[in-house]
């Protein structure tokens, strides 16, 4: 499956039930206190959101537009189109990916969102897979990676029955070649954590 409009691009085979979203893989804009303002890109969250698509046989939904942000609005052709079909709700488990800067000194953080117990059958497996491939993991419940507002994607997608988490990547490693050694690591540490939900 493949879709391209204007505001999103869906890929993958979607016969499981995975969602990989990536709102910021394209440089934006969005309204903040009635100021547009521009919010820069997150390279390398697109592709590792149709790798993993591709591999676990889910979706992909990457941002195309540069007006308006999934992970800020109230309401967005993201949130829309994976809306339609049935592509979110109980029974599916979708992972918001976003990337964050090197000084905050980890690898990875993980958000549990506004409801965090539709985050619990995410968080402890991929957390332990990912620190077992040597990733410093960061658990972020209540820091500025914990993903609570209620128009985050993360949360959004919790209210709509799905499982869901925001993974926060460092910039080093998500700016790595898909083909790289560490990059392959973070790979397997997904798609392992992953496919044991889907047994």
């Amino acid at each position: 499956m493949s879709e391209l409009d204007e505001h999103v691009e869906i890929t993958g085979p979607g016969t499981a039930p995975f969602v990989f979203t990536a709102p910021h893989d394209k440089a934006h804009h969005r309204l903040v206190d009635d100021v547009l303002q521009r919010k820069m890109s997150e390279p390398g969250t697109g592709s590792l959101a149709r790798f993993l698509a591709a591999e676990l046989h889910g979706l992909s939904a990457v941002n195309a537009s540069d007006i308006g942000d999934a992970n800020w609005d109230a309401s967005h052709p993201l949130k829309d189109v994976l809306l339609a079909d049935n592509r979110i709700g109980p029974g599916t488990y979708l992972l918001d990916l976003h990337g964050m800067l090197d000084k905050h000194g980890i690898d990875i953080a993980i958000g549990p969102g506004r409801y965090p117990e539709r985050s619990e059958s995410l968080i402890e497996p991929m957390g332990d897979a990912l620190r077992e491939a040597g990733f410093n993991v960061l658990i972020d419940r209540d820091g500025r990676f914990a993903a609570r507002g209620e128009h985050r994607v993360t949360s959004w997608a919790q209210s709509h029955g799905a499982d869901a988490v925001q993974i926060e990547i460092s910039s080093t490693i998500r700016r790595l070649a898909l083909d790289s050694p560490r990059h392959r690591d973070l790979q397997k540490a997904f798609t392992h954590s992953l496919r044991a939900l889907n047994r």
